[in-house]
This record gives structure tokens, C-alpha cells and sequence, in this order.
């Protein structure tokens, strides 16, 4: 768990099959400047999340610049 300043987001593109059905859907990839650890170890200043949009999706939007 970490505090930081979003610094980017990305739109990526996922593809899969399941059951042998494709499918292809777009998440948001953030890149985050870590300003305070709660938990984990890492030593990375910088870390990328991965999410969903939001709204129906249970993803979070994060606003880019804002902690």
C-alpha cells in the first residue's frame, strides 16, 4: 500500500480466448510516483497500476497530477 502522485495513464488492450471464445477489452495503466509506504517491500520510486475504467467495471479512474 503506498501514497503518491499519479504521474500517467496509458490506455492498454488485452486479448484472451475462454472456452475458445476471444475476447479484447481496454484497461487503464497508471504510472505513480510513490511518496509514502504503508506495506510491501519494494524500492522502486515509481510503480505502474492497472484498472479497470470504472463506472460498471469496479475500476478506479485516477486524476492525473493529484495525490
Amino acid at each position: 500500500m503506498v501514497a503518491g502522485k499519479i504521474l500517467s495513464k496509458e490506455t492498454i488492450e488485452i486479448t484472451g480466448t475462454v472456452d475458445n471464445i476471444p475476447y479484447k477489452l481496454q484497461q487503464a495503466k497508471y504510472k505513480i510516483l510513490v511518496q509514502k509506504k504503508f506495506k510491501g517491500i519494494f524500492n522502486q520510486d515509481t510503480i505502474f497500476i492497472q484498472t479497470a475504467f470504472g463506472d460498471d467495471d469496479c475500476g478506479f479512474d485516477f486524476i492525473i497530477g493529484k495525490k
